[in-house]
């Protein structure tokens, strides 16, 4: 497969999918799918692949055999090279389920700030207009904390835990919000559509600061703030950037957590701002040891105490043994089936 011709789409289900692959529908699905019985965010996204002249398109739903456990394991192993390898990743921030479709009218500008139209002469091809030409815009400037900011209620996906990594991980992207379109990659972010609110200057580094030395904590504190239909997906929805981190730092994974940090990795706690009693909620089925922060549900804190920071903070519990079991052994990272950890806390 040409990864220069690959498009991912990010989306919400929105519970079961209405068209899915199965073992049971292979066979007709290889003499032809036919378009109009796709569920709206599907045929939404063929027409941007089509507009921008890309020949595949990576649905989760239908690139995945859905009742197979064995390719679920194989598949979701490849997760993280499908958004980092794709010429672009379609974000559907604005639908609430896979049926809503994400190409509509956007909202019209505010009566008190009247668009500007706005000549603009293209200088160059390019494969996302496919064309050099002269166009008319509309130039609305806004504040970017305003009505106008996409928010998590109306663009449902920025909830979604497993969109936090496809979003982390993407290099470029178009994210389609109710309000606008807009262009993300290394280098900057534009919003389009019916006005032009800015270009700003971006890091020209990936998303994920693999510089920091705490950067995963970051994405737990994020991760866990993130909603998730399915309980049993906690580690499964973050599997992707944990493969990432591990080649990034060459580490060992330990049911979220880190082998060479655990002992600062087990210093966890629920957020208590963003919680509801009763605070503590673990699922009824096992999905992480009880050490990991991924066996209870919530938003979870990762910072380490004050005395952390003092010259004479020293941690005096040693890791002895550590064993995780994965569910899949073809996807180690995925999920986990059982887990053990032994540490001592002597002098």
């Amino acid at each position: 497969m040409d990864f220069s011709e690959w498009v991912a789409l990010s989306y919400c289900w929105g519970g079961d999918q209405p068209q899915k692959t199965t073992q049971a529908s292979i066979p007709g699905y290889r003499d032809g799918i036919d378009l109009s019985s796709m569920p709206k965010t599907i045929q939404d996204a063929v027409t941007v692949c089509r507009k921008i002249g890309a020949r595949y398109l990576w649905v989760d739903s239908l690139c995945i055999i859905q009742n197979d456990t064995a390719d679920l394991g194989v598949e979701l192993g490849q997760v993280p090279r499908i958004y980092q390898s794709a010429l672009v990743t379609i974000f559907a921030a604005s639908a609430h389920n896979v049926t809503e479709g994400f190409l509509h009218p956007r909202f019209a500008p505010p009566a008190d700030s009247p668009p500007i139209k706005v000549r603009v002469q293209s200088t160059q091809r390019t494969w996302l207009w496919g064309k050099a030409e002269e166009s008319i815009h509309q130039l609305v400037l806004a504040d970017t904390e305003s009505e106008f900011a996409p928010s998590p209620v109306e663009n449902p996906l920025y909830r979604r835990a497993w969109a936090y990594q496809e979003y982390m991980l993407s290099p470029r992207m178009l994210v389609y919000s109710d309000k606008e379109l807009t262009w993300r990659c290394r280098c900057g972010e534009r919003r389009l559509g019916s006005r032009l609110l800015q270009t700003e200057r971006m890091s020209n580094k990936p998303s994920i600061p693999g510089s920091r030395l705490n950067w995963w904590d970051d994405i737990i504190e994020a991760y866990t703030q993130c909603d998730l239909t399915l309980p049993s997906d906690k580690l499964v929805a973050l599997a992707a950037l944990a493969d990432f981190y591990q080649k990034e730092t060459n580490k060992t994974y330990l049911a979220g957590l880190w082998k060479e940090d655990i002992i600062q990795g087990l210093w966890w706690r629920l957020d208590g701002r963003r919680m509801s009693l009763p605070k503590l909620k673990r699922p009824p089925e096992y999905r992480a040891p009880s050490w990991s922060w991924a066996s209870v549900d919530g938003a979870v804190k990762t910072d380490l105490p004050p005395t952390e920071y003092s010259p004479t903070f020293v941690a005096k519990a040693q890791l002895v043994k550590a064993h995780v079991n994965p569910l899949y052994p073809a996807a180690p990272l995925v999920a986990v089936k059982s887990a053990s950890l032994t540490i001592f806390g002597g002098e």
